[in-house]
């Protein structure tokens, strides 16, 4: 046998079947349409533009207006003209998406209107990741379902973000130097790391059934932090207001404010209504003649808070009754042991000790003053 014979032609077996295992390779007739997917297929979302969102010169004039459901974009920096809206809402189910832009406008008073505004009541929008400055009035004000998250706003001529419509929710979010109150909600709604700076009104301001996380409140012309009936404050640091580091709104009650920290706030460290529970809290009052903790009405609970300087450590107006007062420690009050006012006959209050050294005290619900 020829073995070089035999090589080739195993050779030219084996190309033939690699050959057929390949196909073939004559392209299929007809012309050839792309395989992959847009950016449109795979997020769908329309930018603002004069061509896609027009606005208008109505009595809200705008430069641009969304009145269909959807995901919109900035594609770069806005800045608005004195007297406009910079984006109008219409539409249910919004998301407007400032891709980390600016939306700037004419300065505080340029405008009767907020840069980004609500018109009528729509549900369900969303605004995020960008800043808006120089706002007339208000940054945002958006309407029932509403969210803003990670938006900065700077220098507005009215409150900074406002939801007019209730179960709305502000996250991580920065306000600073607003004329106003810093971040104004409704009831349900929830307000979450947020950062409110040099605001002449109320810092954060709540209707009912709310709850505030973990925010920082600094350097405020009203309250720090105001709520209404059932609501929860915890987590919080309020610093420099010049009302009262957390209040209840008038004869609201039924609320809980635990570990917060609050100093150097002129009125007063924490005030409650009726039915509250006040649990842990750091209250520092140096150099003031006001209490670190005011009870006004019925039924609180104050417990396991550090109050440190003021007038009193819990004062409850003569009024209050049927209080519980207990695991509190008071440091240099300006009054007696900082729990001179607490109307005995008509509250429960945990025996006060002011001795140094060991605890001799058996009752687990004893007050402390130093």
């Amino acid at each position: 046998m020829n073995t070089r014979h035999t090589a080739s032609a195993l050779i030219l077996l084996l190309a033939s079947a690699g050959a057929a295992a390949r196909g073939p390779v004559e392209p299929p007739p007809g012309s050839i349409s792309p395989s992959y997917k847009t950016l449109t297929d795979i997020e769908p979302r329309t930018a603002l533009s004069d061509a896609n969102t027009p606005g208008d010169n109505d009595s809200t004039p705008s430069l641009y207006r969304i009145t269909q459901p959807g995901s919109y974009y900035l594609t770069g920096n806005i800045e608005v003209p004195a007297g406009k809206v910079a984006v109008e809402i219409l539409a249910d189910n919004v998301t407007l998406d400032l891709s980390g832009f600016e939306i700037i406008g004419s300065g505080p008073g340029s405008s009767a209107h907020s840069l980004i505004q609500r018109v009528n009541t729509p549900r369900n929008t969303t605004v995020r990741n960008g800043t808006i400055r120089n706002a007339g009035k208000h940054a945002v004000e958006l309407g029932t379902n509403a969210t803003v998250e990670h938006i900065r706003v700077f220098n507005c001529g009215d409150g900074g973000i406002v939801l007019v419509g209730a179960r709305g929710m502000i996250d991580s979010c920065h306000v600073d130097t607003v004329v106003g109150a810093g971040i104004s909600v409704t009831s349900d709604c929830r307000v979450n790391a947020c950062i409110v700076y040099s605001a002449t009104g109320d810092g954060i301001k709540t209707g009912t059934n709310c709850q505030i996380t973990d925010c920082r409140v600094n350097t405020i012309g009203g309250d720090g932090i105001e709520i209404a009936y059932g609501s929860t404050v915890t987590g919080c640091s309020v610093r420099s207001a010049a009302g009262w580091g957390i209040t209840s709104s008038l004869n609201s009650g039924t609320a809980i404010i635990e570990s917060n920290m609050l100093t150097l706030n002129l009125m007063g460290g924490i005030q409650v209504y009726g039915g509250s529970q006040v649990l842990g809290n750091t209250i520092s009052m140096s150099g003031s003649s006001n209490p670190c903790i005011l009870v006004v009405g019925d039924g609180n609970i104050v417990r396991a808070n550090l109050a440190s300087n003021g007038s009193d450590a819990v004062r409850i107006e003569a009024s209050g009754q049927d209080n519980l007062v207990v695991g509190n420690f008071a440091q240099n009050s300006g009054v007696g042991t900082g729990f001179a006012n607490v109307n005995l006959a008509a509250n429960v209050v945990g025996p006060v000790i002011t001795t140094a050294g060991t605890i001799s005290s058996t009752n687990p619900h004893a007050n402390f003053s130093r």
